[in-house]
């Protein structure tokens, strides 16, 4: 994992564990990512995940040794704040 990717994941894992009585699981630039968003963002990748390859994929163990779910909800929380990040840059904030 490169300094970038390394970097974003601290980031989002600390606002993610600051924010969440809030219902704001974490706040890129002023642009806040809510509880809700994340969730829905998680399930329809889970739903597509257990349709293609099966609901016992899932629980399988990842490459991180924690199971497919788990891997996911990170990636999930990582591509939210890397499209907050890239909304804005190319606004110019």
């Amino acid at each position: 994992m490169n300094f970038f990717k390394k970097g974003i994941l601290v980031l989002a894992l600390a606002m993610f564990f600051t924010a969440c009585s809030t219902g704001v699981v974490a706040n890129v630039n002023g642009d806040k990512i809510t509880e809700e968003e994340y969730e829905q963002n998680y399930l329809m990748q889970r739903n597509l995940y257990a349709a293609q390859f099966g609901e016992e994929f899932m629980n399988q163990p990842g490459q991180s040794g924690k199971t497919i779910a788990e891997e996911l909800r990170t990636n999930v929380m990582d591509l939210m704040v890397m499209h907050s990040l890239m909304e804005a840059r190319s606004k110019g904030d």
